[in-house]
């Protein structure tokens, strides 16, 4: 977004200098500038934006559903990799629920944990992901994988089978039955 902005003022600017410099500046803006911008939007700005896609999951049980947006860490794009899960979640400490994952992940580079109401995160020791719905001390082996952006009041609900799986976006206006 920031490349797309900054495009445009550069592109005002220079717009603005052709209107000044010449009477045939019209004439310069649609044979050379626009066809230039038109090239620039259809074939430049989509792949400059292409590394910046947001990596979301839904969690569900029930009628009850969960959506994170995870960190852009190896780690968490690891995880992503390993969806649709259907796995079995349990409370642990009162603080977390906790679900194992098929295999371990790769931890280099992947940020240490705060462990916040909201937070999804990997426990490398143990091999299994953590979402907590209270606030919890930090601990070794605790990385980061992203937030929850929407149903975090049900994070404490979760028992059972639940369903992990990728989603494009997130619902124009979340609705959850309590």
């Amino acid at each position: 977004m920031i490349i797309v902005n900054f495009c445009v003022y550069v592109l005002e600017y220079l717009l603005g200098l052709l209107c000044v410099v010449s009477l045939m500046s019209y004439r310069v803006l649609f044979l050379v500038v626009l066809p230039l911008v038109i090239t620039l939007a259809f074939f430049e700005l989509p792949s400059m934006c292409e590394g910046e896609t947001t990596l979301r999951v839904r969690i569900g049980a029930g009628d009850k559903f969960l959506f994170f947006e995870l960190n852009d860490s190896p780690m968490a794009k690891e995880f992503y990799s390993l969806l649709p899960l259907k796995v079995k979640v349990t409370d642990f400490a009162g603080k977390e629920k906790i679900f194992q994952l098929p295999r371990k992940l790769n931890t280099q580079g992947a940020p240490e944990a705060k462990p916040v109401v909201g937070t999804i995160a990997y426990y490398a020791p143990w091999g299994n992901i953590a979402i907590f719905y209270s606030d919890s001390n930090p601990a070794s082996g605790l990385f980061e994988l992203g937030r929850c952006v929407a149903g975090t009041d049900y994070i404490r609900d979760l028992e059972g089978t639940i369903v992990v799986e990728r989603v494009e976006t997130l619902p124009d206006k979340y609705m959850c039955p309590r």
